[in-house]
């Protein structure tokens, strides 16, 4: 079949996860330096800085 695709729809997506829009750059800066941490430094970091 030719034409527009159509979009491809995954059961196992959570719809909820991006009903919010596109990220904002607080979440995407939390994102970023979650990347570079490990551990224990990881486990503080959630505990003291994303939780509040």
């Amino acid at each position: 079949m030719t034409g527009i695709s159509q979009p491809f729809f995954d059961w196992d997506d959570n719809l909820a996860d991006n009903a919010r829009g596109p990220p904002t750059g607080r979440e995407i800066a939390i994102g970023y330096l979650r990347g570079c941490m490990r551990e224990r430094v990881l486990e503080w970091f959630d505990e003291e800085i994303t939780t509040k």
